[in-house]
C-alpha cells in the first residue's frame, strides 16, 4: 500500500490489464482504505473498461461514491478525494453512452450542498466539483442535441444556472436564489457544457458561455473563468477553429480587442480586468489550437503558437521584459524589440 504501487495499478488499468483482475484481489486492495491505492484501483478498473458500463465495476464505484446510492446522505467513511475518483470512474466507465441516470447524478454533484463552505472535511471540494463536471462531460461526450430535446434542455438549463448563478426564466419561482457557490460551480459547469456539445458547432450553446465585454462585467468574473469559457466555446465550435491570427482575434469580444488596440497603438492605459481577460482568452485559444492540431506537425499552428509563446515568455520573465519603443512591459505580439531593464 504505497503511492508507487497505487500508480502501478493505475498504469495497469490504462493499458487494459485490470480487466482480468479477479474480484477478491480487488477487494483485497480496497478493504484497507488506503487512499491512493483505492483511487488507483477505481480509476484503473474504469479506464480498463472504458465505455462498457460494466456492472461489476459500477458496483465497486457505488460503494465509494455515496451519490450513486439510494440514500446519498449515508456516511460511508470515504474521503472526499476518493469520492471524486469514483465520479471520474463513472465518467470513464460510461463514456459516450449518454446514460441518463449517471448524467443526472453527476450534474447534481456539481452543486452538492454540503460543499458550500470550505472546512477540513471537504478540503478537496474544488477537485470533487470538477470531477463531477468531467464525469458528466464524459458520459455526455459530444452527445448534446441541436436543437436540444426536452431531456437535454433540462440539463442545459441546470448547467446555465450553475455557470451564471442566475435562476433561468423557466425555473424562476421554484428557486428564488442559488443555493450553491458560483465560484465553485461556474468553471466546472463551463467545462461540462463544452464537453457535452463538443464538435456540435451549436452557436446557441456557445452563446450560453458568452464572454463579458465591458469593464463593469469583467470585474464581476475571475479571469480564469474566461479562459475556461473561451476553451469550451471553441470545443463546441470545433469546425471553425483555424490556425490563423484572424481566428484568434475573433475569440476576443470587440470591446476588449479595441481596448488592446488602443493600448498598443496609441499608448492609452488599459484596465487590469481587460488586460487579464485578453491574456486568458488568448491562452485558451492557443490551447485549443494545440488540441486540434496535436500530432500533425503542421507549420501554420506551430508558427502562430510560437509567436504567442514568445509574448508570454517576455511577460513572465524576471522583472518583466521591456520594449525599447514602449518603455513598458510589452505584450504586443507584433513587437520584436524587447530589451532587459
Amino acid at each position: 500500500l504505497t503511492p508507487e504501487h497505487a500508480g502501478f495499478l493505475y498504469g495497469l488499468g490504462l493499458t487494459g490489464h485490470l480487466r482480468e483482475m479477479v474480484t477478491w484481489h480487488t477487494f483485497g486492495y480496497l478493504t484497507p482504505k488506503h487512499e491512493l491505492t483505492s483511487i488507483g484501483v477505481l480509476l484503473g478498473l474504469s479506464a480498463a473498461n472504458v465505455g462498457s458500463g460494466n456492472r461489476h465495476v459500477t458496483k465497486l464505484l457505488a460503494v465509494h461514491t455515496p451519490a450513486l446510492l439510494p440514500t446519498p446522505s449515508i456516511d460511508l467513511n470515504v474521503p472526499l478525494i476518493t469520492q471524486a475518483a469514483g465520479l471520474v470512474g463513472i465518467g470513464l466507465l460510461f463514456m459516450g453512452t449518454k446514460h441518463r441516470r449517471m448524467a443526472e447524478v453527476c450534474v447534481k454533484q456539481i452543486s452538492r450542498g454540503d460543499l458550500n463552505q470550505p472546512d477540513l472535511s471537504n478540503e478537496h471540494r474544488e477537485a470533487y466539483t470538477m470531477a463531477a463536471a468531467l464525469a458528466f462531460g464524459m458520459v455526455m461526450l459530444g452527445k448534446g442535441t441541436t436543437p436540444p430535446i426536452p431531456a437535454d434542455e433540462a440539463l442545459v438549463d441546470e448547467l446555465r444556472v450553475l455557470v451564471h448563478g442566475e435562476v433561468s426564466p423557466q425555473l424562476r419561482g421554484k428557486h428564488a436564489r442559488p443555493t450553491f457557490d458560483t465560484n465553485l460551480t461556474s468553471p466546472a459547469a463551463t467545462i461540462a457544457l463544452g464537453l457535452m456539445y463538443m464538435r456540435t458547432n451549436s452557436q446557441e450553446m456557445a452563446d450560453v458561455l458568452a464572454i463579458p465585454d465591458t469593464v463593469l462585467t469583467l470585474n464581476r468574473i475571475p479571469p480564469s473563468f474566461l479562459l475556461l469559457r473561451a476553451l469550451s466555446r471553441a470545443l463546441i465550435m470545433w469546425d471553425s477553429v483555424a490556425p490563423t491570427q484572424d481566428w484568434i482575434n475573433a475569440q476576443l469580444p470587440t470591446e476588449i480587442s479595441q481596448a488592446v488596440e488602443r493600448h498598443f497603438r496609441r499608448k492609452e492605459p488599459m484596465d487590469d480586468s481587460v488586460e487579464l481577460a485578453y491574456y486568458n482568452i488568448i491562452s485558451a485559444s492557443c490551447f485549443v489550437l494545440a488540441l486540434k492540431y496535436a500530432g500533425t506537425a503542421r507549420e501554420e499552428p506551430y508558427r502562430l503558437l510560437s509567436v504567442f509563446y514568445d509574448m508570454f515568455s517576455r511577460l513572465a520573465s524576471t522583472n518583466g521584459a521591456y520594449c525599447s519603443s514602449c518603455k513598458s512591459p510589452c505584450s504586443d505580439v507584433n513587437c520584436r524589440s524587447p530589451v532587459r531593464p
